[in-house]
């Protein structure tokens, strides 16, 4: 195949490759072989003196990261806040965490072989410096101004997601560790993170901490409240099933709250009664609708809880009711089978209440001298059945059906998000042992948690998120490297197909 020149202009500096095509018998494609010719001058192919290979430094991985927080200004922020010093070794320590998922005392090992090094030279990473800058940050409000920066920047209409999570910890010095209800079920004391999110940018607003007794209504309400001091006025707010109480719907209507928030229907006569109502007649053509490409039923109902009474839908999805039946007969087959083949003995109550666990009251058990006899309760199963896909949502505000069923599956947004804090950027039983460490740590996970849920929206917009998981764009990206040549000079390796429709998803294609 026939050799051509490409130019590459460089710093201003035009050099000329000879650029040799050929075929890769393994991969079965035309490839082509760059060499280095020289630089144009006046028209004229120079050859100049060979420079060594100084450094090579991780580069594309920081441009679409980069390219986030400038778009919401984070290191602005943080300069004027921290001081520049401190504000860049906030974003080391959290792309550090967001990049490579490593503990904040290798942040130094890291940084010192990436773009961020020749960009800020020699931060404070040192473990006792790390230490220092935490209880800095967790002393202060800081999370409070960064909510507040961030919101300025968004529309004034906002649609809130919330939740609240329990983090676990070992140390017996933090003053919030408290004993309470452990949502990961594990037996130690925590403290409640509360975090908000907004659903349009997809992206983490803010967050607060508690101690572990504090209950969900008091959460609830203070975070209603600083919602409001922090300039959003109009507001909606969706909560998981889990925050339906009667506490919790005096404090959104007595505050004059748009939400949308799913009946916990097991908890309360009413939502029983309108359940068992609803199975006989929802499945009618009348009801029929269409939600991305999925068959449902809907019915606008009226429901009264406590002295509220509230307007919503009740959701029937066919698909889903039959892969939860499914799952039902499966469990009561499996518990049933393991009933059987028990053997008489002095603890087989113990073992019978093991095994059933929540769903005993599906099964008669006969013990006998010599065998047990275990039969499954029809009319218990049936009526268990009866609700099977069916879920009430009720709403205070002007929400149609589909927008109400689009807003309530955006929680799974915040879901994730506590899913990357415990796992990813490893929020869960933190080794830390003063309150002030920890809130400075949740800050800088706060800022890695921004990036990394902005990159995978941006990802979903695009279509791109079958394709990409953040780890495997992360992994395509880093091999995008700038080299630092032993006379100062940085050039580039070239972007690869799948770099540049990455980079270009995200408008950071660098200019070189």
């Amino acid at each position: 195949m026939k050799a051509f020149y490409r130019k590459k202009i460089i710093n201003g500096i035009e050099y000329i490759y000879k650029i040799q095509p050929y075929y890769d018998s393994t991969l079965k494609k035309t490839r082509q072989e760059s060499t280095y010719v020289g630089k144009l001058v006046d028209g004229v192919i120079k050859k100049v003196r060979e420079f060594n290979t100084k450094d090579v430094l991780s580069y594309g991985e920081f441009l679409p990261i980069m390219k986030i927080i400038n778009q919401y200004q984070i290191d602005k922020f943080l300069v004027k806040e921290l001081g520049e010093r401190s504000a860049n070794t906030v974003i080391a320590l959290s792309l550090g965490r967001l990049i490579r998922g490593i503990s904040l005392q290798n942040t130094e090992n890291w940084y010192t072989g990436t773009w961020l090094y020749r960009q800020t030279r020699d931060l404070p990473l040192s473990p006792s410096s790390i230490s220092r800058l935490l209880s800095k940050i967790g002393e202060s409000r800081i999370q409070d101004k960064l909510s507040s920066h961030l919101i300025r920047q968004l529309k004034s209409k906002r649609t809130i997601l919330y939740d609240i999570t329990s983090i676990s910890s070992y140390s017996e010095l933090m003053k919030l560790l408290e004993w309470g209800y452990n949502r990961d079920q594990l037996d130690l004391p925590q403290i409640n993170l509360s975090v908000i999110l907004d659903k349009e940018e997809g992206i983490p607003l803010g967050y607060e901490i508690y101690p572990g007794s504090i209950s969900d209504v008091v959460t609830l309400k203070n975070t209603i409240k600083k919602i409001k001091i922090q300039g959003v006025k109009n507001f909606t707010i969706v909560l998981d099933r889990g925050f339906f109480s009667i506490s919790n719907l005096d404090i959104l209507l007595n505050n004059n709250t748009d939400f949308i928030m799913a009946v916990p229907d097991e908890r309360y006569k009413s939502a029983q009664s309108l359940i068992n109502s609803l199975s006989a007649e929802i499945e009618k053509p009348k009801y029929l609708k269409q939600y991305c490409d999925e068959i449902i039923f809907v019915k606008d109902v009226e429901i009264i809880i406590g002295n509220h009474k509230l307007n919503g839908y009740c959701y029937f999805n066919p698909k889903r009711a039959q892969q939860e039946k499914d799952s039902f007969y499966k469990r009561l087959f499996d518990i049933q089978e393991k009933l059987k083949n028990l053997k008489i003995s002095p603890n087989i109550q113990a073992k019978i209440e093991e095994i059933t666990g929540n769903l005993k009251n599906y099964f008669s058990v006969h013990i006998s001298q010599n065998q047990i006899e275990v039969e499954i309760k029809e009319k218990a199963v049936s009526r268990r059945l009866n609700k099977k896909g069916l879920f009430i949502i009720v709403i205070n505000g002007d929400y149609s059906w589909d927008s109400c069923l689009s807003n309530y599956r955006e929680k799974e947004l915040i879901e994730r998000s506590f899913n990357i804090l415990k796992n990813d950027l490893e929020l869960s039983t933190p080794n830390v042992q003063k309150d002030s460490t920890l809130k400075g740590l949740m800050f800088i996970c706060l800022i890695a948690l921004i990036i990394r849920m902005k990159i995978m929206s941006i990802l979903k917009e695009k279509n791109l998120i079958k394709s990409y998981s953040f780890e495997s764009l992360m992994i395509t990206l880093e091999k995008f490297k700038a080299i630092i040549l032993d006379n100062g000079k940085v050039i580039f390796n070239e972007l690869t197909k799948n770099q540049r429709l990455l980079l270009e998803a995200f408008d950071a294609v660098p200019k070189l």
